[in-house]
């Protein structure tokens, strides 16, 4: 490991417990300064909370006399994070793992499994006479979105970025399936492996280009993918797509390749003959929903995702649960139906809610009801099928709900403690809002713990979801 003494941004801290708290609110601003998305810096700010209370707790185990140096090393790909420490000394190969599929609750392990999950690497050293090392490090990103780290227009550069006369200009085209290895390669520069499964998976994209799920264009310079713009069917004929899967290279430092792929993108609209396009986009980058605003897209819900994490008892008691959150958006495209729906009774306000923003019209039916109330689906007949996928590197999960019979909160109870037992921080549920028995699950759902998240109008083979 390279233990360099230059460092972008130095701090000096006494092994106190006390010191976690500015510490972190430190490294939050150093991260944002260099160009870590929102998201990004919120991750890191955990891992470091846990690796300094950890060098507190265990390396100097209750001494106040200790000294932590914080260092802070970026190179324009990634920003380091080292912490320096005379505690202790340790073998980091004996460090404890932690089991995510075990049925029983370990908490062993857990704090260093939680910093893997929050960067990209760490790494460990001991350094002999002079203490021990342990360094965290976090590749930046230039561009992501829905568009989500696109300027609004007119937007001036930031003087952090190269003019366009500076550097070789990136063609735009349509994605073709010989560039499905180099697309994956260049997510993999861009996010690891932290993003959607498929996108590592160069048959998948081939399978989905082939069949008109996705509608991709690449930016290519030098004869190499470098940022790709997508909207996305989960099938062929449907009507609805997202607009996303956007990303640049973060060693292309212009801000226009972005743009360029949005206004391609936009311009293959009309042939498309969608009904509309749904787009999430992270609540803290507010920049993000300006130019989804600009779009024509409008909020139709909020997808919060929790993740708990055990934290030192002197800061935040015995367990703190950090939450983030993304804005789910809706642009109707053309002529729109009136529609009759179904919702939940303690959800209907929000539901109509939801339609008055998007400017759609709907109208509530009369659900038949049942007389115990019990909101079981027991007068439908049949099974009931469900769909249910996991995103593991957002630790999420869906479950979808694609005809209810008289077991259906049976069936779905069973598919959340599935994904429960793996370690899934939320899981999102969807319901067809155009089938009467969706109104009857009211005291179900609410007794299994889920609550109102938004619509998606024409998502299901032309049916709204909820």
């Amino acid at each position: 490991m390279r233990t360099d003494t230059s460092a972008w941004a130095t701090l000096q801290l006494s092994g106190h417990i006390g010191v976690v708290r500015p510490a972190v609110a430190f490294l939050e601003e150093v991260a944002l300064a260099v160009g870590l998305l929102p998201d990004r810096a919120e991750r890191l700010k955990l891992a470091v909370e846990e690796v300094l209370s950890n060098i507190i707790r265990h390396a100097y185990a209750g001494r106040t006399d200790g000294q932590i140096e914080i260092r802070c090393h970026f190179g324009g790909a990634c920003l380091i994070v080292d912490f320096r420490e005379t505690g202790l000394p340790f073998d980091f190969s004996q460090l404890p793992s932690y089991d995510a599929s075990s049925d029983e609750w370990d908490p062993t392990g857990l704090g260093m499994h939680l910093v893997r999950q929050c960067v990209d690497e760490v790494q460990f050293e001991n350094l002999g006479a002079i203490g021990k090392l342990i360094r965290l490090v976090v590749r930046t990103q230039s561009e992501t979105a829905v568009f989500q780290d696109m300027d609004p227009p007119g937007a001036s550069d930031d003087g952090m970025r190269e003019s366009p006369g500076d550097e070789p200009v990136a063609s735009i085209r349509p994605m073709v399936t010989d560039d499905a290895v180099n697309l994956a390669q260049c997510a993999y520069r861009t996010w690891g492996y932290g993003y959607n499964d498929y996108i590592y998976r160069p048959e998948e994209i081939r399978a989905m280009l082939g069949d008109g799920r996705l509608e991709s264009v690449v930016a290519v310079q030098d004869g190499q993918v470098i940022g790709h713009a997508a909207l996305k069917r989960r099938a062929p004929d449907d009507r609805v797509a997202e607009a996303g899967i956007a990303f640049v290279d973060p060693s292309v430092r212009s801000r226009s390749v972005m743009g360029r792929m949005v206004e391609a993108l936009a311009a293959r609209l009309p042939a498309l003959n969608l009904e509309g396009l749904f787009a999430m986009q992270v609540t803290s980058h507010t920049i993000s929903q300006k130019v989804g605003y600009a779009q024509g897209f409008r909020d139709c819900g909020l997808l919060i995702r929790a993740a708990s994490r055990p934290e030192d008892d002197q800061l935040a008691g015995a367990h703190a649960q950090r939450r983030s959150a993304v804005v789910l958006c809706y642009r109707a495209l053309g002529s729109q139906r009136k529609r009759l729906v179904f919702p939940p009774p303690s959800m209907k306000a929000w539901v109509m809610r939801a339609y008055a923003e998007l400017g759609l019209s709907a109208e509530i039916g009369l659900a038949p009801g049942r007389e115990d109330g019990t909101g079981a689906g027991g007068g439908t007949k049949g099974s009931a099928h469900l769909r249910s996928n996991r995103t593991r590197a957002l630790r999420t999960a869906d479950i979808e709900v694609l005809r209810h019979g008289h077991d259906t909160l049976a069936a779905v109870a069973h598919a959340l403690r599935m994904h429960h037992r793996v370690g899934v921080d939320a899981v999102f549920l969807h319901l067809d809002l155009e089938d009467a028995t969706t109104a009857e699950l009211d005291d179900g759902l609410s007794a299994m713990g889920f609550i109102f998240a938004g619509i998606l109008p024409n998502l299901r083979q032309g049916r709204d979801v909820l």
